[in-house]
């Protein structure tokens, strides 16, 4: 809850070769932060990130779910990448973290 992100703030970024810019709707600090975006042709989709305390620090827990008829031609051919995109989001976000 900040001046760069809380309920209902927006960012853009780029992934895949496509630009989104989605819209926070759910802002539980330090528990949950989930956002949705429209995609092209008609896609859009939805990614949570939970944060569970442990008792060394936290564990992170991200979910991605997305829909439209672009997804089923070319889900397939992007999945590895999308998963890599997500383990280096967890990677640097681990190493953000640490550095505190």
């Amino acid at each position: 809850g900040g001046p760069l992100l809380s309920a209902n703030s927006q960012f853009r970024f780029k992934t895949l070769g496509f630009y989104f810019e989605p819209e926070i709707v759910t802002f539980m600090p330090n528990q949950m932060l989930i956002w949705s975006a429209k995609g092209p042709a008609g896609t859009s989709g939805a990614h949570a990130w939970y944060i569970e305390p442990t008792p060394g620090g936290c564990h992170v827990v991200t979910e991605e779910a997305q829909r439209g008829l672009l997804l089923f031609f070319i889900g397939a051919r992007t999945r590895g990448t999308l998963l890599n995109s997500h383990q280096e989001w967890l990677r640097a976000l681990k190493a953000l973290a640490e550095a505190r």
